[in-house]
Protein backbone atom coordinates (compact mmCIF):
# COMPACT_ATOMS: atom_id res chain seq x y z
CA UNK A 1 0.00 0.00 0.00
CA UNK A 2 1.15 3.54 -0.78
CA UNK A 3 0.18 6.83 0.82
CA UNK A 4 -0.37 10.27 -0.64
CA UNK A 5 -1.21 13.24 1.54
CA UNK A 6 -2.32 16.86 1.29
CA UNK A 7 -2.65 19.63 3.89
CA UNK A 8 -6.15 20.90 4.59
CA UNK A 9 -5.44 24.32 3.05
CA UNK A 10 -4.64 22.60 -0.24
CA UNK A 11 -7.89 20.68 -0.35
CA UNK A 12 -10.28 23.20 1.23
CA UNK A 13 -11.75 21.18 4.09
CA UNK A 14 -15.01 22.06 5.82
CA UNK A 15 -15.47 20.91 9.40
CA UNK A 16 -18.81 21.12 11.25
CA UNK A 17 -18.49 20.30 14.95
CA UNK A 18 -22.25 20.45 15.55
CA UNK A 19 -23.18 18.07 12.75
CA UNK A 20 -20.01 16.04 13.37
CA UNK A 21 -19.07 16.03 9.69
CA UNK A 22 -15.92 16.77 7.77
CA UNK A 23 -15.99 17.51 4.03
CA UNK A 24 -12.78 17.60 2.03
CA UNK A 25 -10.87 16.57 -1.05
CA UNK A 26 -8.53 13.83 0.13
CA UNK A 27 -6.79 13.60 -3.22
CA UNK A 28 -6.28 15.96 -6.16
CA UNK A 29 -6.18 14.90 -9.81
CA UNK A 30 -4.26 16.48 -12.70
CA UNK A 31 -1.53 17.97 -10.52
CA UNK A 32 2.07 16.85 -10.83
CA UNK A 33 2.91 16.89 -7.14
CA UNK A 34 6.39 17.37 -5.75
CA UNK A 35 6.65 13.60 -5.49
CA UNK A 36 6.42 13.59 -9.29
CA UNK A 37 3.10 11.72 -9.43
CA UNK A 38 0.04 12.71 -11.40
CA UNK A 39 -3.35 11.06 -10.81
CA UNK A 40 -5.54 11.14 -13.90
CA UNK A 41 -9.25 12.05 -13.85
CA UNK A 42 -11.37 8.92 -13.54
CA UNK A 43 -8.74 7.09 -11.50
CA UNK A 44 -11.17 6.52 -8.60
CA UNK A 45 -14.21 5.55 -10.68
CA UNK A 46 -13.75 1.77 -10.60
CA UNK A 47 -12.79 1.46 -6.93
CA UNK A 48 -15.72 3.63 -5.81
CA UNK A 49 -18.10 1.52 -7.87
CA UNK A 50 -16.72 -1.79 -6.58
CA UNK A 51 -16.69 -0.73 -2.93
CA UNK A 52 -20.14 0.85 -2.88
CA UNK A 53 -22.62 -0.79 -0.49
CA UNK A 54 -26.01 0.38 -1.71
CA UNK A 55 -27.91 -1.44 1.04
CA UNK A 56 -26.05 0.59 3.67
CA UNK A 57 -25.74 3.81 1.68
CA UNK A 58 -21.99 3.96 2.15
CA UNK A 59 -18.64 2.61 0.90
CA UNK A 60 -16.12 0.13 2.29
CA UNK A 61 -13.55 2.90 2.46
CA UNK A 62 -13.36 4.13 6.07
CA UNK A 63 -11.93 7.35 7.43
CA UNK A 64 -9.12 6.48 9.85
CA UNK A 65 -7.06 8.34 12.41
CA UNK A 66 -3.35 8.44 11.49
CA UNK A 67 -3.64 5.46 9.09
CA UNK A 68 -4.41 3.20 12.06
CA UNK A 69 -6.88 0.50 10.98
CA UNK A 70 -7.70 -0.08 14.66
CA UNK A 71 -8.95 3.50 14.97
CA UNK A 72 -11.69 4.13 12.40
CA UNK A 73 -13.33 7.50 13.06
CA UNK A 74 -15.85 8.04 10.27
CA UNK A 75 -17.86 6.71 7.38
CA UNK A 76 -18.54 8.48 4.07
CA UNK A 77 -21.99 9.94 3.49
CA UNK A 78 -20.81 11.19 0.11
CA UNK A 79 -17.82 9.92 -1.84
CA UNK A 80 -17.18 10.73 -5.47
CA UNK A 81 -14.68 12.15 -7.91
CA UNK A 82 -15.26 15.69 -9.16
CA UNK A 83 -13.22 18.10 -11.28
CA UNK A 84 -10.78 18.65 -8.39
CA UNK A 85 -10.27 15.10 -7.20
CA UNK A 86 -11.68 12.71 -4.61
CA UNK A 87 -14.38 14.48 -2.59
CA UNK A 88 -16.02 13.13 0.55
CA UNK A 89 -18.36 14.11 3.34
CA UNK A 90 -17.80 11.91 6.38
CA UNK A 91 -19.93 11.46 9.48
CA UNK A 92 -17.87 11.19 12.68
CA UNK A 93 -19.93 9.24 15.27
CA UNK A 94 -19.60 9.95 18.98
CA UNK A 95 -18.51 6.72 20.65
CA UNK A 96 -18.44 8.15 24.16
CA UNK A 97 -15.67 9.34 26.51
CA UNK A 98 -12.26 9.40 24.85
CA UNK A 99 -13.85 9.19 21.39
CA UNK A 100 -11.00 9.43 18.82
CA UNK A 101 -13.40 10.90 16.26
CA UNK A 102 -14.31 13.78 18.56
CA UNK A 103 -10.64 14.38 19.20
CA UNK A 104 -9.91 14.38 15.47
CA UNK A 105 -12.73 16.85 14.74
CA UNK A 106 -11.58 19.29 17.41
CA UNK A 107 -7.90 19.07 16.48
CA UNK A 108 -8.66 19.46 12.77
CA UNK A 109 -10.98 22.41 13.39
CA UNK A 110 -8.35 24.14 15.53
CA UNK A 111 -5.56 23.48 13.04
CA UNK A 112 -3.49 21.26 15.31
CA UNK A 113 -3.69 18.49 12.73
CA UNK A 114 -3.60 19.73 9.18
CA UNK A 115 -3.37 16.83 6.74
CA UNK A 116 -5.51 14.28 4.97
CA UNK A 117 -4.12 11.20 3.29
CA UNK A 118 -5.17 8.16 1.26
CA UNK A 119 -3.97 4.57 1.46
CA UNK A 120 -4.06 3.07 -2.04
CA UNK A 121 -2.51 0.85 -4.67
CA UNK A 122 -1.77 2.29 -8.12
CA UNK A 123 -2.87 0.22 -11.13
CA UNK A 124 -1.39 0.64 -14.59
CA UNK A 125 1.04 3.35 -13.50
CA UNK A 126 3.45 4.54 -16.17
CA UNK A 127 6.84 6.01 -15.29
CA UNK A 128 8.47 8.40 -17.73
CA UNK A 129 12.23 8.04 -17.34
CA UNK A 130 12.93 11.31 -19.14
CA UNK A 131 10.68 13.49 -16.99
CA UNK A 132 10.74 11.38 -13.83
CA UNK A 133 6.94 11.64 -13.60
CA UNK A 134 4.74 8.67 -12.72
CA UNK A 135 1.25 8.80 -14.22
CA UNK A 136 -1.47 6.90 -12.32
CA UNK A 137 -4.59 6.13 -14.42
CA UNK A 138 -6.34 3.94 -11.84
CA UNK A 139 -6.31 3.69 -8.06
CA UNK A 140 -7.56 0.99 -5.72
CA UNK A 141 -8.55 2.91 -2.60
CA UNK A 142 -8.40 1.21 0.81
CA UNK A 143 -8.80 4.03 3.30
CA UNK A 144 -8.59 7.76 3.92
CA UNK A 145 -7.01 9.28 7.03
CA UNK A 146 -6.75 12.44 9.08
CA UNK A 147 -3.06 12.89 9.87
CA UNK A 148 -1.01 15.26 12.01
CA UNK A 149 1.21 15.96 9.05
CA UNK A 150 1.50 14.27 5.66
CA UNK A 151 3.61 11.11 5.68
CA UNK A 152 4.73 12.21 2.20
CA UNK A 153 5.85 15.78 2.87
CA UNK A 154 6.68 16.28 -0.81
CA UNK A 155 3.01 15.87 -1.73
CA UNK A 156 2.25 19.36 -0.49
CA UNK A 157 0.98 21.69 -3.22
CA UNK A 158 1.82 25.35 -2.65
CA UNK A 159 -0.65 27.96 -3.85
CA UNK A 160 0.17 31.37 -5.28
CA UNK A 161 -0.38 33.08 -1.93
CA UNK A 162 1.98 30.76 -0.08
CA UNK A 163 4.70 31.11 -2.72
CA UNK A 164 4.45 34.89 -2.55
CA UNK A 165 4.68 34.83 1.24
CA UNK A 166 7.82 32.69 1.14
CA UNK A 167 9.45 34.93 -1.48
CA UNK A 168 8.66 38.01 0.58
CA UNK A 169 10.20 36.35 3.62
CA UNK A 170 13.45 36.04 1.67
CA UNK A 171 13.33 39.78 1.03
CA UNK A 172 13.02 40.77 4.71
CA UNK A 173 16.01 42.76 6.08
CA UNK A 174 16.87 40.04 8.60
CA UNK A 175 17.01 37.30 5.97
CA UNK A 176 18.70 39.54 3.43
CA UNK A 177 21.42 40.20 5.98
CA UNK A 178 21.82 36.47 6.64
CA UNK A 179 21.88 35.67 2.91
CA UNK A 180 24.31 38.53 2.27
CA UNK A 181 26.82 36.97 4.64
CA UNK A 182 26.85 33.86 2.47
CA UNK A 183 26.38 35.23 -1.03
CA UNK A 184 28.39 37.93 -2.70
CA UNK A 185 28.33 39.88 -5.94
CA UNK A 186 26.71 38.21 -8.93
CA UNK A 187 25.27 35.27 -6.96
CA UNK A 188 23.34 37.61 -4.67
CA UNK A 189 22.18 39.66 -7.66
CA UNK A 190 20.93 36.53 -9.42
CA UNK A 191 18.95 35.43 -6.37
CA UNK A 192 17.40 38.88 -5.94
CA UNK A 193 16.56 38.95 -9.64
CA UNK A 194 14.94 35.50 -9.47
CA UNK A 195 12.85 36.46 -6.44
CA UNK A 196 11.76 39.74 -8.00
CA UNK A 197 10.84 38.07 -11.27
CA UNK A 198 8.94 35.28 -9.54
CA UNK A 199 7.00 37.78 -7.43
CA UNK A 200 6.06 39.73 -10.56
CA UNK A 201 4.91 36.53 -12.27
CA UNK A 202 2.89 35.41 -9.25
CA UNK A 203 1.30 38.85 -8.98
CA UNK A 204 0.24 38.66 -12.62
CA UNK A 205 -0.93 35.06 -12.26
CA UNK A 206 -3.12 35.99 -9.31
CA UNK A 207 -5.15 38.49 -11.35
CA UNK A 208 -8.70 37.21 -11.60
CA UNK A 209 -9.70 35.68 -14.91
CA UNK A 210 -13.09 34.74 -16.31
CA UNK A 211 -14.82 32.16 -14.14
CA UNK A 212 -15.07 29.35 -16.66
CA UNK A 213 -16.72 27.11 -14.06
CA UNK A 214 -19.97 28.89 -14.82
CA UNK A 215 -19.92 27.69 -18.41
CA UNK A 216 -22.26 24.81 -19.15
CA UNK A 217 -20.72 21.37 -19.31
CA UNK A 218 -20.98 20.08 -22.87
CA UNK A 219 -19.68 16.64 -23.84
CA UNK A 220 -16.36 14.84 -24.11
CA UNK A 221 -16.28 12.05 -26.70
CA UNK A 222 -15.41 8.71 -25.00
CA UNK A 223 -12.02 7.24 -25.85
CA UNK A 224 -12.00 4.34 -28.31
CA UNK A 225 -9.01 2.46 -29.69
CA UNK A 226 -8.71 2.05 -33.45
CA UNK A 227 -5.89 1.20 -35.85
CA UNK A 228 -2.92 3.59 -35.59
CA UNK A 229 -1.50 5.79 -38.35
CA UNK A 230 1.78 7.18 -37.05
CA UNK A 231 3.27 8.55 -40.28
CA UNK A 232 0.33 9.84 -42.31
CA UNK A 233 -0.37 13.52 -42.90
CA UNK A 234 -3.33 15.17 -41.21
CA UNK A 235 -5.66 17.55 -43.01
CA UNK A 236 -8.44 18.34 -40.54
CA UNK A 237 -10.70 20.39 -42.85
CA UNK A 238 -10.57 17.70 -45.56
CA UNK A 239 -11.39 14.93 -43.09
CA UNK A 240 -14.32 16.92 -41.72
CA UNK A 241 -15.61 17.59 -45.24
CA UNK A 242 -15.50 13.87 -46.02
CA UNK A 243 -17.25 12.92 -42.78
CA UNK A 244 -20.90 12.73 -41.79
CA UNK A 245 -22.12 13.98 -38.42
CA UNK A 246 -22.23 10.37 -37.27
CA UNK A 247 -18.58 9.99 -38.27
CA UNK A 248 -17.61 13.13 -36.36
CA UNK A 249 -19.10 11.68 -33.20
CA UNK A 250 -16.30 9.11 -33.39
CA UNK A 251 -13.57 11.23 -34.99
CA UNK A 252 -13.66 14.17 -32.56
CA UNK A 253 -12.67 14.72 -28.94
CA UNK A 254 -15.43 17.12 -27.90
CA UNK A 255 -18.81 18.37 -29.14
CA UNK A 256 -21.47 20.89 -28.21
CA UNK A 257 -24.27 18.68 -26.90
CA UNK A 258 -26.81 21.43 -27.53
CA UNK A 259 -26.16 21.22 -31.28
CA UNK A 260 -25.24 17.58 -31.95
CA UNK A 261 -26.66 17.52 -35.48
CA UNK A 262 -24.34 20.08 -37.07
CA UNK A 263 -20.71 19.56 -38.04
CA UNK A 264 -19.56 22.83 -36.47
CA UNK A 265 -20.41 21.43 -33.03
CA UNK A 266 -17.53 18.92 -33.22
CA UNK A 267 -13.98 19.91 -32.33
CA UNK A 268 -10.48 18.48 -32.16
CA UNK A 269 -10.88 15.60 -34.65
CA UNK A 270 -7.99 13.14 -34.98
CA UNK A 271 -9.49 10.03 -36.64
CA UNK A 272 -9.83 9.34 -40.36
CA UNK A 273 -13.33 9.72 -41.79
CA UNK A 274 -12.83 6.42 -43.62
CA UNK A 275 -12.23 3.62 -41.12
CA UNK A 276 -11.57 5.86 -38.07
CA UNK A 277 -7.83 5.17 -37.90
CA UNK A 278 -6.17 7.30 -35.21
CA UNK A 279 -3.69 9.68 -36.86
CA UNK A 280 -0.71 10.71 -34.73
CA UNK A 281 -0.32 14.13 -36.36
CA UNK A 282 -4.04 14.73 -35.70
CA UNK A 283 -3.69 13.76 -32.03
CA UNK A 284 -0.62 16.01 -31.72
CA UNK A 285 -2.49 18.90 -33.34
CA UNK A 286 -5.53 18.44 -31.07
CA UNK A 287 -3.40 18.37 -27.92
CA UNK A 288 -1.55 21.47 -29.05
CA UNK A 289 -4.81 23.34 -29.57
CA UNK A 290 -6.10 22.23 -26.16
CA UNK A 291 -2.93 23.60 -24.52
CA UNK A 292 -3.10 26.95 -26.30
CA UNK A 293 -1.35 26.49 -29.66
CA UNK A 294 -2.68 28.35 -32.70
CA UNK A 295 -5.03 30.40 -30.55
CA UNK A 296 -6.34 27.42 -28.59
CA UNK A 297 -9.82 25.94 -28.74
CA UNK A 298 -13.06 27.25 -27.25
CA UNK A 299 -14.40 24.55 -24.93
CA UNK A 300 -15.55 24.85 -21.29
CA UNK A 301 -12.90 24.59 -18.59
CA UNK A 302 -15.04 21.90 -16.95
CA UNK A 303 -14.52 19.65 -20.02
CA UNK A 304 -10.82 20.31 -20.61
CA UNK A 305 -9.52 17.63 -18.25
CA UNK A 306 -11.74 15.01 -19.90
CA UNK A 307 -10.49 16.06 -23.35
CA UNK A 308 -6.91 15.91 -22.08
CA UNK A 309 -7.45 12.39 -20.71
CA UNK A 310 -8.90 11.25 -24.05
CA UNK A 311 -5.87 12.57 -25.95
CA UNK A 312 -3.50 11.34 -23.22
CA UNK A 313 -4.59 7.77 -23.89
CA UNK A 314 -3.88 8.20 -27.59
CA UNK A 315 -0.40 9.52 -26.72
CA UNK A 316 0.13 6.30 -24.74
CA UNK A 317 -1.00 4.23 -27.76
CA UNK A 318 1.67 5.91 -29.87
CA UNK A 319 4.20 5.68 -26.99
CA UNK A 320 4.79 9.43 -27.06
CA UNK A 321 5.74 11.73 -24.18
CA UNK A 322 2.61 13.46 -22.94
CA UNK A 323 2.72 17.24 -22.32
CA UNK A 324 1.62 18.49 -18.91
CA UNK A 325 -2.00 19.62 -18.59
CA UNK A 326 -2.57 23.38 -18.30
CA UNK A 327 -5.80 25.08 -17.30
CA UNK A 328 -7.24 28.07 -19.16
CA UNK A 329 -6.07 30.27 -16.28
CA UNK A 330 -2.51 29.00 -16.66
CA UNK A 331 -2.58 29.53 -20.42
CA UNK A 332 -3.90 33.07 -20.04
CA UNK A 333 -1.30 33.81 -17.35
CA UNK A 334 1.49 32.61 -19.64
CA UNK A 335 0.23 34.92 -22.37
CA UNK A 336 0.14 37.88 -19.96
CA UNK A 337 3.53 37.35 -18.35
CA UNK A 338 5.46 35.92 -21.31
CA UNK A 339 6.76 32.92 -19.35
CA UNK A 340 5.79 29.26 -19.74
CA UNK A 341 4.72 27.03 -16.86
CA UNK A 342 8.08 25.23 -17.04
CA UNK A 343 9.98 28.52 -16.77
CA UNK A 344 7.92 29.60 -13.75
CA UNK A 345 8.45 26.18 -12.17
CA UNK A 346 12.21 26.50 -12.65
CA UNK A 347 12.16 29.90 -10.93
CA UNK A 348 10.10 28.51 -8.06
CA UNK A 349 12.51 25.60 -7.63
CA UNK A 350 15.44 28.01 -7.59
CA UNK A 351 13.85 30.15 -4.92
CA UNK A 352 12.69 27.09 -2.95
CA UNK A 353 16.26 25.81 -2.81
CA UNK A 354 17.29 29.04 -1.05
CA UNK A 355 14.22 28.87 1.19
CA UNK A 356 15.34 25.40 2.32
CA UNK A 357 18.95 26.54 2.77
CA UNK A 358 18.00 29.45 4.99
CA UNK A 359 15.14 27.62 6.77
CA UNK A 360 12.39 30.06 5.85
Amino acid sequence: MEYKAFPFESVKSEIDLEKRTIALHSSVTMNVDLGDDIILPGAFEKTLREKREDSKGTWRIPLLWQHDSDVPIGKPLELYEDNTGLYSVDEIPDTGPGCPGTRALILAKSGVVWGCSIGYSPHGAVFNEETGIRTIPEIELFERSIVTFPMNESARILGVGDSKRRCLQLLTPELQSKIGRVLRGSSLSKLEEAIGLLLAILETASVETEDSSEKQIKAVVPFESYSLDETGDWDGPSEIAAASVEDLRVMSTWYDSENPDIKAAYKLPHHRADGYATVWSGVYSAMGALLGARGGVDIPESDRQGVYTHLYRHYEEFEKEVPEFRSLEQIESEKQIGYSADEVKALQESVDSWIERFHV
